[in-house]
């Protein structure tokens, strides 16, 4: 996947959203490079695990404002905590910029 370039202030986010749902699911900020691997300038390999196997799965690049970076960030947070990853809208100030759609079967 390749590095997003972004605007100052905006934060980068990969987020599943399933098909037909306004629920969505922040898994990982770009910027934390917690969740990838450099391959080379501005590449990175990102690893994805979708819990519930079947179904159309869309995973965006999600730019985000400080509130809505906070808002992803309190919820990552709180799921590594507890162990429980909830549904939630998008909140203000978040948007996809970009996604993947995948198909499992």
């Amino acid at each position: 996947m390749a590095f997003l370039r972004h605007k100052k202030d905006e934060y980068l986010w990969i987020v599943n959203n399933p098909a037909g749902s306004k629920d969505w699911y922040p898994k990982c900020n770009l910027e934390d490079r917690i969740c990838g691997t450099p391959i080379k300038e501005d590449v990175w390999l990102y690893k994805y695990w979708i819990k519930n196997g079947r179904g159309i799965h869309r995973i965006h690049i999600v730019s985000a404002n400080k509130s809505a970076n906070l808002a992803f960030k309190n919820y990552l947070s709180k799921a590594l905590e507890t162990g429980d990853w909830p549904a939630e809208p998008l909140p203000g100030g978040a948007y996809s910029l970009t996604k993947v759609t995948i198909t499992v079967e």
